[in-house]
């Protein structure tokens, strides 16, 4: 966790490089599952491809990123997902607590919301906060949400501009609620 505020900042550079469930009139585009991490694209985002990662220079630590099509506030909304290698195994709720706990201390942080949520059976939270994690970029509105399993920690944190519209942040927890560490079903309808 100690690496989340340097991770934050790759994730500035990235926003500064980039130009079947609902959520408030946002639908599901379609299902993402890369073997580790799966979660629910809405219409209008992509997946980033691991070359742009690179050559953006985040580090290997993000395992899945997406970015909105389109702007706000001149800015590329965008949701990574990094894992932690955890040296024991800790519940989905402690993992998740710690990790809010981890960025409380980033510059202008302030807290705007906690929401309850259970991925894949375990209690969680959405915690979203502002921050100017770096001095050269503007602050911006977080959306976190931190959960464990097997050695294993990961974290989606959905970036945005401070003020956002009521389809944009529909859009990011969307992904949030959707989130997974399971692999989707494969059985046939």
């Amino acid at each position: 966790m100690r690496r989340l505020p340097i991770l934050l900042s790759s994730v500035l550079l990235l926003v500064a490089c980039s130009g079947s469930s609902k959520t408030s009139g946002v639908t599901c585009k379609e299902q993402f599952w890369n073997g580790s991490v799966g979660t629910c694209l809405p219409v209008g985002w992509s997946v980033v491809p691991r070359e742009k990662l690179t050559e953006r220079g985040l580090p290997d630590e993000v395992v899945a990123a997406f970015e909105r099509e389109t702007a706000a506030a001149g800015q590329t909304p965008v949701v990574l997902v990094t894992k932690q290698t955890l040296a024991q195994d800790v519940d989905a709720k402690t993992y998740s607590d710690a990790s809010i706990r981890s960025v409380t201390g980033l510059a202008g942080y302030k807290l705007i919301d906690t929401r309850a949520l259970k991925i894949d059976g375990q209690d969680v939270q959405i915690h979203i906060y502002t921050a100017q994690p770096n001095a050269d970029e503007p602050a911006h509105r977080f959306y976190q949400l931190s959960v464990a399993t097997k050695g294993a920690g990961y974290t989606y944190t959905g970036l945005t501009p401070l003020s956002v519209d009521s389809t944009l942040e529909s859009e990011v927890l969307l992904m949030m609620n959707n989130a997974t560490l399971v692999a989707p079903s494969t059985s046939s309808k």
